[in-house]
């Protein structure tokens, strides 16, 4: 099950992204908008068959704010991305948080997440494929929306020099 968007909206929010290699062929993606990190967040994850940690997604059970974002890439989910996604800037997305229900909850799903590099854009896309979607973009955070109104990915923009070269280096890992 796919995350609804409710609404997209107009947003003030700020939100952070570190990337962060953890031993060979495994880097840690956190997204944290840190206003609201005193919230609670239900927890809508993507488990996939290779043994690491799933993709997290927290949000706010009342409001549907999109609070934080944690997965991994690994070498195996690395590739190119040929084509450039229509975006829609300044604004973010609010989710329909009835697949929750209570607080601090989780909704578990499988699947498979591939990560793509475009010159200072990295997405994380967990559908099969990204024709007829768009980007819903807040600074450095973008929010990848099929024809369907589902949050099928995310995209951070204007990775640094160092992040690139971080990424690419699981490019080298696969060659060996």
């Amino acid at each position: 099950m796919l995350l609804s968007v409710k609404k997209i909206l107009k947003s003030n929010e700020e939100f952070i992204f570190s990337l962060d290699k953890i031993g060979d062929g495994l880097i840690l993606v956190s997204v944290t908008e840190p206003s609201k990190n005193q919230i609670i967040p239900c927890y809508w994850r993507l488990k996939s068959e290779i043994d690491y940690p799933p993709l997290e997604i927290g949000i706010s059970q009342y409001v549907g704010d999109i609070i934080n974002i944690t997965c991994f890439i690994t070498s195996i989910t690395f590739s190119k991305l040929d084509f450039i996604l229509p975006v829609d800037l300044n604004k973010s997305i609010q989710i329909d948080t009835k697949i929750f229900t209570k607080v601090n909850d989780f909704n578990d799903n499988n699947g498979t997440t591939k990560f793509f590099l475009y010159d200072k854009t990295m997405l994380c896309v967990f559908c099969d494929n990204l024709y007829d979607c768009k980007v819903v973009i807040k600074n450095q955070l973008g929010f990848i929306i099929d024809n369907m109104n589902n949050m099928v990915g995310f995209a951070l923009y204007n990775l640094s020099q160092e992040q690139i070269l971080m990424v690419n280096s699981l490019n080298d890992i696969n060659k060996k």
